[in-house]
């Protein structure tokens, strides 16, 4: 007595696909709101969700353009001094400048 098994039926739901992708983007959504926060302490999380999502997206945008900047100073520092006699002449005016800042 063998049992024959039959075939699996999948039904695929029209709504299912739209919903993965609406639960993906309020994700994004969080994240972006997250770094807002972390970085710009003035905004709550209900502050953030008032505004429309491209101010947020601006404001993110910004902080990620500074955090660039922060990471190729960086990079300029350490990588400076192994650098060729053209970086090296940029590698002192930046360290020249992160001086003047800090006595200010």
């Amino acid at each position: 007595m063998v049992e024959e098994k039959k075939p699996v039926k999948v039904f695929k739901l029209k709504h299912q696909r739209k919903h993965f992708q609406k639960v993906k983007e309020t994700d994004d959504y969080l994240k972006v709101c997250i770094v807002v926060m972390l970085h710009c302490p003035q905004y709550t999380l209900e502050q953030l969700r008032e505004m429309p999502f491209r101010y947020v997206k601006m404001i993110y945008d910004r902080i990620q353009a500074e955090r660039a900047e922060d990471f190729l100073t960086l990079n300029a520092i350490v990588n400076g001094p192994n650098a060729k006699d053209e970086s090296k002449s940029a590698y002192k005016n930046t360290i020249e400048a992160l001086v003047k800042l800090t006595q200010k």
